[in-house]
């Protein structure tokens, strides 16, 4: 069995990266919860996706302002890729926040549709 190559190291340049996507991916997430309250607010037009769409963009962003990707974390922890592929990679802290995302989209979907945070 051949050793697997090992990636190439991200510097703190990588890093830096995905902190400032994260930061504007999260600002994008927070201008979409606005939007789509207004849309539904003055227009009365409601999408389910919406909110979890802008929910995602929060809670992923957060996430990767915060900790930096799921690869680059096993990678730190000095854990093999080999043979993970796809949800196989996600670490327990990117499992909570996948579930964060379902239930906060679930959430503002809910209190849009059943008018708790339109004026």
């Amino acid at each position: 069995m051949t050793e697997s190559p090992r990636p190439p190291e991200h510097g703190p340049h990588w890093r830096m990266a995905q902190a400032i996507i994260g930061a504007l991916t999260v600002a994008m997430g927070i201008f979409l919860f606005g939007l789509f309250w207004w849309i539904y607010a003055d227009k009365g037009m409601f999408s389910p996706v919406g909110p979890f769409f802008a929910a995602g963009l929060v809670v992923m962003g957060f996430g990767l302002f915060a900790f930096g990707g799921y690869r680059e974390e096993r990678l730190r922890r000095g854990e093999s890729l080999e043979g993970r592929a796809g949800l196989a990679l996600l670490t327990p802290r990117w499992w909570a926040l996948l579930l964060l995302w379902l239930a906060s989209g679930a959430l503002y979907a809910l209190a849009l549709w059943r008018g708790w945070i339109v004026p």
